[in-house]
């Protein structure tokens, strides 16, 4: 039976755990400074897939999450993700590319823990359970909520211009429109 020092796994997680801020405040105060063009449309993790519907997050408590989480967006100069500023498709265009690189902050805060949790597995499974769990739970619930707007906003996108498919192009009346 192997004898687990506590310190050295607590010296570890506080390492850890340390890290993954370090790393979070990186990404976040580079973020609103980031080009354009690496969130002025849907790419790799941002593109929307078929599961990403009005009615499959009304299933999730998203809408309770976007009222409980704190709007982070605006601590390092960026905007707010709270309320639209208006309805013109200026605005709308505005909030789709916060709304985005908010959904790419969380995708790459939530990235630093794989290395961690990769060599925490090597040493101790439950330390690496702990860095996967702050890592999910510090992240999976922001990205819904952003994720959930950027669907939402899509849904007006469609009411307003007719069905678009989910890669940002015209679907010909091929997709489905989403409701809500």
């Amino acid at each position: 039976m192997e004898v687990i020092d506590v310190r050295t796994v607590a010296t570890r997680l506080a390492t850890d755990l340390a890290l993954m801020v370090g790393w979070s405040v990186v990404v976040g105060a580079t973020a609103p400074r980031w080009p354009r063009a690496m969130v002025d449309h849907d790419h790799t993790v941002l593109r929307l897939t078929r599961w990403d519907t009005p009615q499959n997050y009304r299933r999730l408590p998203v809408a309770w999450l976007g009222r409980t989480v704190p709007d982070a967006g605006t601590w390092f100069g960026g905007r707010s993700k709270t309320r639209l500023a208006g309805s013109s498709p200026a605005a709308l265009t505005a909030y789709a590319v916060e709304a985005r690189r908010a959904e790419l902050v969380h995708v790459l805060c939530a990235a630093v823990a794989v290395p961690l949790v990769t060599a925490e597995l090597r040493r101790s499974r439950s330390a690496a359970l702990v860095v996967g769990l702050v890592a999910a739970a510090a992240n999976v619930p922001c990205w819904l909520v952003v994720r959930r707007n950027r669907v939402r906003l899509a849904s007006i996108e469609a009411r307003r211009t007719g069905p678009v498919a989910h890669s940002g192009q015209r679907s010909g009346g091929r997709t489905r429109r989403a409701g809500g």
